[in-house]
């Protein structure tokens, strides 16, 4: 009995931070599948390398297009959505900002900065793109899938950073409220773990060295993961059909220790 060969082509991937990280690392996938990737950053100054970055060294890939787009802002990810003429999988890798603080230092605004841009930016976003997926050309919707991205302190909080806690877990639950709301389009989340990406380039080099090295002595991957390690797992999702409401560890097996 063969097995297919996991194939994007035909379908357009939006990938909304994926000028960098780990939406870079999903774009990059599946561009390599033969998808046509539209990736989004809040600043225009970062698209111009993305495009070039997401499909260097892929032979045939479909040259990618890129939008800004402000998850925070209703235009802006109408306006989005509004350009494109269809729409088979949207990837929202929208970050939680800075995260806060002590829990009794930390005010309800700030706390709310935080849970907005993750959890109502993913809705946003969500929301705009399934429209389209459901009522646009092409695929049926069971062909087509969203993936939002959380992280291992849905599960594992740590100290002094309740907010994103509360941010990745109200984002696993919308994943699995939105499965079963628009079925049969797919909805999933990634959960990844330690990754290796631009974010860590503020940390000074002895300090990243050693958060790395005590990670990979301790996972038991053995190593850190890298946007290869995400883009993978994205474009796994993407093409397995069966799986919906599924949140997806991909960290090593870290949350096993």
């Amino acid at each position: 009995m063969s097995v297919a060969t996991p194939s994007l082509h035909g379908t357009t991937v939006v990938v909304i931070g994926g000028s960098s990280g780990m939406g870079k690392g999903v774009a990059r996938s599946a561009a390599a599948l033969g998808a046509s990737v539209v990736v989004t950053s809040r600043s225009a100054d970062r698209l111009d390398d993305a495009v070039k970055q997401v499909t260097d060294g892929i032979p045939d890939a479909v040259p990618p297009r890129a939008f800004v787009c402000d998850l925070t802002d209703d235009e802006s990810v109408n306006a989005l959505f509004g350009q494109l003429e269809r729409l088979d999988h949207l990837v929202i890798t929208a970050t939680p900002g800075s995260g806060g603080g002590a829990f009794l230092d930390t005010d309800v605004e700030d706390a709310r900065g935080v849970v907005d841009g993750k959890l109502w930016g993913s809705w946003r976003a969500a929301r705009a793109g399934a429209r389209l997926m459901i009522d646009g050309p092409g695929a049926s919707p069971a062909e087509r899938s969203i993936l939002f991205n959380t992280g291992g302190m849905a599960v594992r909080p740590v100290a002094g950073r309740a907010t994103i806690s509360v941010a990745f877990a109200a984002v696993e639950a919308l994943t699995r409220a939105l499965a079963v709301e628009l079925a049969p389009l797919r909805v999933n989340a990634l959960r990844p773990g330690l990754t290796d990406t631009e974010m860590w380039s503020s940390v000074p080099d002895a300090d990243r060295e050693a958060i790395f090295s005590e990670f990979a002595r301790t996972a038991p991957a053995r190593r850190v993961g890298t946007p290869a390690d995400q883009g993978g797992a994205a474009t796994f999702l993407m093409t397995a059909p069966f799986v919906t409401g599924a949140v997806l560890d991909v960290d090593g097996g870290i949350l096993l220790i």
